[in-house]
Parts: structure tokens; sequence; C-alpha cells
């Protein structure tokens, strides 16, 4: 090609041609130009087209890492609300000297339990790490930081402090005054307990710091709450970028309750209980000691869901159709068995 050219330029001044040279020159050179600004056009489709990908896979990293922390702070709030009931248990034992060995062995190992949050910043650290402006929208950049940077802060700083006044609680000595009035078997159950005969002295500053701690884990609670509204409004923003939001009318044929079938199919006593809110599935179980929800991850089809409990450990879920194509029940694949349930409402 380039041998062509040359012979036409050299023909063209043999001949003395020369405004038709200049004429050829200059079209050559804006061929060439073109040719660049072509190079350079698809060279920039490239780098969008990567830049978009490289979003897209970020921003679906940010958003399952917001999920799995869903369902690790709810794990927190109820344990935390369990551990306020125990400390105002303890302070009507010490106060009132009731004794209720049900009651004890209940609230015991909740009342100095430390709640603290394991944050999945995974994808956030990709995305710092590739740069804050892979995220083209400006505000839901912003969100993001917010999130990371600011609000998960404070539950780390919470939970931080509330540790600090649980660990001075645990080894300071005012817990192992109530010891001598319980007795425990080797599995760490209360078998017997009497009165906690403690001077007045030792009754106050007890009362005293359950009633600190309680305190600061209804402040702990508070702080959980305004997160946790803060990450589903973050993730429900992510779907709407991604193009992955699910209007909730489309998830509507799936609410009811749903009652447990025993080996024979037959109805059992468990019962759980699907719900909807903004986008996303919930299910609460009458099978757990917890009442909260757990956080489905829906594909598509909504044929094939993932069930994460609160220890982050993935639950396949799967609804069943009738030969109408109505959803008619559910089934739970745990380790190697399966539990099912009939939709009766």
């Amino acid at each position: 090609m380039i041998k062509f050219f040359r012979k036409i330029r050299q023909k063209l001044l043999s001949e003395n041609k020369f405004g038709k040279y200049i004429l050829y020159a200059i079209g050559e050179i804006a061929l060439v130009m073109i040719g660049i600004l072509l190079a350079l056009q698809v060279n920039n489709w490239n780098d969008a087209k990567n830049s978009k990908i490289s979003e897209q896979k970020i921003l679906s990293e940010i958003r399952n890492g917001i999920w799995r922390d869903l369902s690790d702070f709810e794990g927190n709030v109820y344990s935390n609300k369990k551990a306020i009931n125990a400390g105002e248990y303890f302070i009507n034992y010490i106060s009132k000297n009731e004794v209720s060995l049900d009651s004890l062995n209940f609230y015991y190992p909740s009342l100095f339990g430390d709640y603290s949050p394991v944050i999945n910043k995974s994808g956030y650290e990709s995305l710092k790490s590739s740069g804050l402006k892979t995220i083209s929208d400006d505000s839901l950049r912003f969100q993001i930081v917010e999130l990371y940077d600011y609000y998960y802060t404070i539950i780390e700083n919470n939970t931080a402090e509330q540790a600090e006044e649980l660990a001075f609680a645990n080894y300071s000595g005012l817990i192992k005054k109530l010891l001598p009035f319980m007795e425990f078997d080797n599995t760490g159950q209360i078998i017997s307990a009497s009165k906690p005969l403690l001077d007045i002295h030792d009754q106050k500053e007890l009362i005293s710091y359950l009633q600190l701690v309680k305190n600061r884990r209804e402040i702990v609670l508070k702080r959980y709450k305004k997160v946790i509204e803060n990450m589903k409004k973050l993730s429900i923003r992510i779907d709407k970028h991604l193009g992955k939001y699910i209007p909730p009318q489309k998830l509507e044929e799936y609410l009811g309750t749903y009652q447990k079938l025993n080996s024979e199919n037959l109805l059992d006593n468990g019962f759980l209980s699907i719900t909807i809110e903004n986008n996303y599935i919930l299910a609460y179980s009458s099978l757990l000691e917890t009442n909260r929800s757990y956080y489905m991850i829906a594909p598509d089809e909504f044929e094939s869901l993932i069930l994460l409990n609160d220890q982050g450990d993935k639950l396949k879920l799967k609804f069943e159709r009738d030969e109408a194509n109505v959803v008619s029940g559910i089934t739970i694949f745990v380790s190697n068995m399966t539990i099912k349930f009939k939709k009766i409402r």
C-alpha cells in the first residue's frame, strides 16, 4: 500500500502536476488523520467498555458485601436486645432476689457478650485500589464513601467502646461476686441458684454497672438502626445503577405463610413467613430462636434463591410451583438434607 501511494506521488511530480500533487498530499494527510482519529475513538470505546465492566464488577462486590453485613448487623441487633433483657433480669435478680433457673440459664450467656461486627470491606478496598472515579455516578460514589468511611466507622467505634466496658466488667470481679450463689455443671449450665446476699455497697456497684452496660447497648442499637437504614438505601441504589432493580410488585406472588412438612409430608409446627422490603425478599422463621430477617439474593428468574443466615452461611432455597405454575411451597437445602414448606396462605 505504501509503494502504491509513493508511485502516485512520483508520477505526479515527474509530470509537473504540482496542483494535483498538493491536492493528493492534502488528501493523504487527511486519510492519515482520519485513521488516527478512528484509532483513538476505538481506543476510547474500549476504555469506556472496560471501565463499565470494572464499575459493574466492583459495585456487585460492594452490594454482596452489604448484604452479608446486613445479616451480621441484624444478628448483632438481636443479640444486643437479648443482652439488654439479660441486664434487666440480673438487676431484678440482685435487687429483688428473684430466682428462676430457666431464666438464669437463658440470660447468663448473653449478659456480657461482645457482639462486634464483622464488616466485609473487600468491595470498597477494590474501589479504592482502582480509583474512586471508577464509579461514574458522583452521588452514588459519595453514598458508598459515606457508608464505609462514616457510618461503618461509627459502628466500629461504638462497639469498640462497648467491648472495653464489657472487658472491665468481666475482669473487675463485679460479676464474680454473683458466682458463689450459682452452681454450674460440666456443660456450663446453672443447676442451682440462691438469692444473692450481697452487702449494700456491692449490690449498688453491680447494679450501677449493669445499668451502664445496658445503656451502652441501647446507644449501639440506635447506631445500628441508622446504619442499617443507609445500607439498605445504598443496596437499592446500586441495584438501580446496575439495572437489576426488581419492582416489589414482581415479588408479590412469593408473599405468604409457609408451613413446614414432616418426613411424611404432613404439616408440622414450623412456619416460614415471606415478606418484601423494597426490592428484596425477607424470610422470618418460627424454627429459629431469632425472629429476624434473613436476606436472600434473588437472580432474575426468582426460582433459586440464596438464603444468608447470621453466620454468613449460604443456604439454597427454591420456590416450588404447582401444575398451574403458581407458587405452592419452598424447599431449603441444608447440608445433606432438605426442609420442605407448603404455602398455606
